[in-house]
């Protein structure tokens, strides 16, 4: 805001009759007319200003955090890569993109990540207004287990599991089930299904 004691050469008759601040919501450079009918003249093509001012706004920066749940995934802000969470300091008003990559393995290769959702609703790569508060934008994952099976002998038979697939919710309940081929007879388990027997 910008008052009218920050005027140079204002009367004291105009300052008096002008009781309101100038108030102005962006950044930019704007000329201010002090005006003894309290009418601010933005244009400078007003008749009826004694004075006038040119001001420069500048908003202050933001903290915007790009964070990931579970935390450690791959996020890519503005076209580079990062591991999250990253905090960025950027002006208020300013568009950035940001997007998370689908699906996400663990370095053991054992867990994947799939994208569910952005905190702010956004698609999965989209683009964004900085606010004029610090803000975090979180992109959620839901995460699955890999089910390793194998048969000791391929001559013996196969390990089926069911619902089929190597990659399995937490929780999940699944069957493993053991086929043997002619010739062969199911034996035991080893790992997690250890001691169990035929399914497991």
């Amino acid at each position: 805001e910008l008052s009218t004691d920050s005027i140079p050469g204002l009367s004291a008759a105009a300052s008096s009759a002008w009781s309101e601040a100038v108030s102005i919501g962006s950044a930019g450079t704007f000329w201010v007319g002090a005006c003894v009918n309290a009418v601010a003249d933005e244009s400078n093509t007003g008749n009826n200003c004694s004075s006038g001012v040119q001001v420069t706004v500048s908003l202050p920066p933001v903290d915007i955090t790009v964070a990931t749940n579970p935390t450690g995934r791959s996020i890519t802000v503005d076209s580079t890569s990062y591991t999250a969470p990253q905090t960025f300091t950027w002006t208020q008003g300013d568009s950035h993109t940001i997007s998370t990559a689908s699906p996400q393995l663990s370095g053991d290769q054992k867990t994947r990540y799939t994208y569910a959702s952005w905190s702010d609703a956004g698609a999965q790569s989209h683009s964004i207004t900085v606010p004029t508060s610090n803000t975090t934008y979180t992109a959620t994952f839901a995460t699955q287990y890999r089910l390793d099976t194998v048969a000791e002998s391929a001559a013996g038979g196969t390990v089926t599991p069911n619902p089929v697939g190597p990659w399995h919710n937490p929780n999940q309940v699944v069957t493993v089930a053991a086929s043997v081929n002619a010739d062969h007879a199911f034996h035991s388990w080893g790992g997690d299904c250890d001691g169990q027997g035929n399914p497991c």
